[in-house]
Parts: C-alpha cells; structure tokens; sequence
C-alpha cells in the first residue's frame, strides 16, 4: 500500500507492506519521495507500475462577505 505523509511542511510518498497472513514479522514502512514545499494531493501509478505521476501545490482559500445584496 502507498500512501501520503505530509508533516512539517514535508510532503512525502510511503510504501507499506501489507501481509495478508498472521506472520510474526512486520515489515517498516518505506519512503519512495520525499519534496519540500507544497504538499502532495494525489497520485497514481503507470500501467507497468514502474513510474508515477503526482500533484501537487499550494491551498488556498478566500473568505468574502456580500451584504445588501438585491
């Protein structure tokens, strides 16, 4: 399973095993990428698997107020 981690201003990809058997070993979670600055908020992965695409940028939002509106 992959899956995003964003902390700190650190946006990166993690890769964790997952066993679908009650094996006595757990296996540590990897890091694919990690990028500063604007967070990761979506990826997928080529049809082979071996490469992927993500996006990223900056959120933003607007608060506006509208009154004695006719």
């Amino acid at each position: 399973m992959v899956y995003i981690a964003n902390h700190d201003g650190v946006s990166a990809l993690w890769a964790q095993p997952v066993h679908l058997t009650n094996a006595p070993i757990k296996a540590e979670p990897k890091r694919l990428i990690s990028l500063n600055g604007d967070p990761i908020f979506t990826f997928a992965w080529s049809m082979k698997g071996d490469q992927f695409a993500l996006a990223r940028g900056r959120i933003s939002t607007d608060a506006v107020l509208i009154s004695n509106f006719r």
